[in-house]
């Protein structure tokens, strides 16, 4: 399956818990949680992402570079700059909207809402993927509300280093996946799972012979 699927279909799992639980799936808290699930997923020794994007960040931590761009593209009306298949495709599954009824922390702008239109594509995702996006879920689900300017989800990103190099940060800078392969600050409690140091770097270790046989170097 393409990674392009698996970005929509994970944004469908999310929107379809968050309908469950009456909750209201936006952009910034989507991202956030495709981020926390990549990263789970990469760390937890099976050497890739789910989404097989890659990251950027500043100072309201990382972003998935390809799934903001198919959610904003679709929002904003953009259709043009990208393969109209993925599009059709995309729109298939989710209903990517600005929200009349929200605003942006800086009461700008309305926010972009994601809803699901049918049940995820089971033949997409992997049982993998699934365990770990339904872990984030669980362990996030209640940093959803219905105030837009509550940031705990964000700022959970910058318990990891990854997050917090970029606390002060006005424009886009690169995250190297690798990176992803972290726990959070010491005394941090990690949402993700406990997890030890040495058992990340085993799993560094497997993801650069794997890159390194890819031909791949970060």
């Amino acid at each position: 399956m393409s990674n392009y699927q698996k970005k929509v279909q994970a944004l469908n799992f999310f929107a379809i818990q968050a309908e469950k639980e009456g909750k209201v799936l936006r952009k910034t808290n989507a991202l956030k949680l495709i981020y926390f699930a990549d990263k789970k997923h990469l760390r937890e020794s099976t050497i890739r992402t789910i989404t097989g994007d890659s990251y950027k960040a500043k100072q309201y931590g990382p972003v998935a570079r390809d799934t903001i761009d198919l959610i904003e593209t679709i929002a904003l009306d953009r259709e043009g700059e990208v393969d109209v298949s993925n599009i059709k495709y995309a729109k298939d599954f989710l209903d990517i909207h600005y929200d009349d009824s929200a605003q942006k922390r800086d009461g700008a702008s309305q926010s972009i809402r994601i809803s699901s239109k049918k049940k995820v594509d089971d033949k997409v995702l992997s049982q993998s993927d699934i365990a770990a996006l339904r872990a984030v879920w669980d362990a996030f689900h209640t940093f959803l509300t219905d105030d837009t300017s509550d940031d705990r989800l964000w700022q959970e990103t910058h318990k990891y280093p990854e997050g917090a190099k970029f606390d002060d940060s006005q424009t886009w800078e690169d995250i190297k996946i690798q990176e992803l392969i972290s726990t959070t600050k010491s005394g941090e409690n990690d949402l993700l799972g406990d997890v030890q140091e040495e058992d990340l770097d085993e799993v560094r270790s497997l993801y650069h012979q794997r890159q390194a046989a890819w031909g791949v170097f970060e």
